[in-house]
């Protein structure tokens, strides 16, 4: 066993490496270790990119799901609401009236009348109601009043209608309340429709 140990150390001691060949192997493969650089620092160049277009879509993502608070929502209040008039403009007035308009109930087959309630929310100082009945089948005027005192009435026959108007006097005033305008005619027996009389109240209109 020693004579083999013996041997083995005098081979190991004897050997000499090949110098010219282990220089021309490492010479081999650094060329190609060269090739790989390039590409490997491309692809952590695209790596950087890719994670900061995704980083980017992330955020700009989150910035949109946010909710937009507007003014008025922080002050509880709905983003239908009318937007104030411009600036130099005042916002339309509101109309100072309602009109309820009926026929009335007391007409029988022979007379009827035609009324129209005008409800005064404040003091109007001009006003025109018009009340207007079809004459087609032998309507005649049969009176007209108004529980309104300071209003002029007058009738007149118009293009096949009984044209009743009251218009409020220069200088006079409706204060707030109710009025009734009533216009009566007389007719023949047997179904009549009021659907082409007619009512105006200044620019409210509408029918029987």
């Amino acid at each position: 066993m020693d004579d083999l140990w013996r041997a083995l150390r005098a081979d190991a001691a004897a050997h000499e490496p090949d110098r010219e060949l282990i220089l021309a192997r490492i010479e081999a493969r650094e060329p190609a270790r060269a090739r790989m650089r390039p590409l490997l620092a491309a692809a952590a160049a695209a790596a950087v990119l890719v994670a900061t277009t995704l980083v980017g879509w992330s955020l700009r993502a989150q910035e949109d799901a946010r909710p937009v608070v507007t003014p008025s929502d922080a002050l509880g209040r709905t983003t239908s609401e009318v937007p104030p008039p411009p600036v130099g403009e005042s916002a339309p007035a509101a109309r100072p009236f309602d009109v309820v308009a009926s026929p009335d109930s007391s007409g029988n087959g022979y007379w009827a009348q035609a009324d129209v309630r005008v409800t005064v929310r404040r003091t109007v100082t001009a006003l025109t109601v018009t009340i207007r009945i079809r004459a087609a089948a032998g309507e005649t005027f049969a009176g007209a009043f108004s529980t309104a005192s300071t209003v002029v009435a007058t009738s007149a026959s118009e293009g096949g209608f009984l044209v009743y108007r009251w218009t409020l006097g220069d200088g006079d005033t409706l204060t707030p309340g109710t009025y009734l305008f009533a216009a009566q005619f007389a007719r023949e027996p047997g179904p009549r429709s009021s659907s082409h009389d007619t009512y105006a109240v200044d620019d409210t209109t509408g029918n029987f």
